[in-house]
């Protein structure tokens, strides 16, 4: 713990340093020990916000027992720990379009470090969302709802920087190629995606009319 707890440190402050380490790693079991550590803090958070913000709003009223929570806590943590595989291959597959040895470990490895100030400020975050809907947005409530959500928004952004700066370092590929491989061409994905079921599900529907 003390040496996640150093290399953590070392991310937020002193991001130069910490990436000459991790470019030294070999494969993604460090990178992978790190982020499971982080999921285990951080869902015992977000297990609350799921039962608490998400489900409700598609209608599901979870009353949270220690076994909801527990099975929860569980499924959440392991479809995270898939789609940290999942979204750093798909990831390493747009950076080849400029870079054609990308390699998925390196894409997995800046990916999950540089995502360490996102993980750091979830308790705000939840607190902000469970803020927003459960209680009044009035007085000094408002004043604590803005600082929860001002810090959220630090994390997140912190979180962005240096995914891209990570991304354009240790690929070798510009600034602006990191943002389109990290954020626009998966976002351009799923928009097909959907569109592509969206037209399936209607043909369908025609079809059997």
């Amino acid at each position: 713990m003390i040496s996640f707890l150093k290399k953590a440190g070392r991310i937020l402050f002193n991001f130069d340093t910490a990436f000459k380490d991790i470019k030294k790693e070999k494969g993604i079991r460090s990178a992978f020990w790190f982020l499971l550590v982080f999921l285990l803090f951080t869902q015992l958070f977000m297990v609350v916000y799921y039962a608490k913000v998400s489900l409700p709003r598609f209608g599901l009223d979870v009353e949270l027992d220690v076994s909801v929570f527990l099975v929860l806590y569980v499924v959440t943590t392991v479809l995270l720990v898939g789609f940290a595989f999942f979204r750093p291959w798909i990831t390493t597959l747009f950076v080849r379009l400029f870079r054609v040895g990308a390699r998925f470990q390196d894409t997995y490895k800046v990916m999950v470090y540089g995502a360490s100030p996102g993980y750091m400020v979830t308790p705000f975050f939840v607190g902000f969302m469970l803020g927003l809907a459960l209680f009044p947005k009035v007085g000094w409530w408002i004043v604590l709802l803005i600082g929860l959500g001002l810090v959220s928004l630090a994390g997140l952004v912190f979180e962005w920087v240096l995914r891209v700066k990570g991304m354009a370092r240790i690929h070798r590929i510009g600034y602006f190629y990191a943002v389109l491989c990290l954020y626009v061409f998966p976002l351009v994905l799923l928009i097909v995606v959907e569109v592509v079921l969206i037209l399936l599900v209607g043909g369908v529907y025609l079809f059997a009319r």
